[in-house]
């Protein structure tokens, strides 16, 4: 076998090695589009977080999620954070209708 042979068969394994491990690799895993019913178990939990957060102003006579606490900074951060599960349940409910059209196709 001349040194030439030898370097063609050593550059056929390296070359049928990487095939082998490419093919034998696991494809990344896509991450699945949440069904409707996930959406709707999701916004159900945020809706009962904003309900006890209103619970908890409603503590606080003549405060509301709508109206500015003045001199009540535990209200305040109630307040921010119904907003922000305000927000997410308003991006919950665009995700859904685009997961109900999703299902239609």
């Amino acid at each position: 076998m001349s040194k030439r042979d030898f370097t063609f068969l050593v550059v056929g394994a390296v070359l049928a090695y990487g095939v082998f491990v490419f093919l034998s690799a696991e494809a990344p895993e896509v991450p699945s589009e949440p069904t409707v019913a996930e959406i709707d178990s999701e916004r159900m939990k945020l809706e009962a977080d904003q309900a006890y957060l209103m619970s908890e102003i409603d503590v606080h006579p003549g405060l509301s999620v709508y109206l500015p606490c003045y001199g009540v900074p535990e209200c305040r951060a109630l307040q921010v954070e119904w907003q922000k599960l305000e927000a997410q349940r308003m991006a919950l409910l665009q995700e859904r209708v685009q997961a109900q059209m999703r299902e239609r196709e």
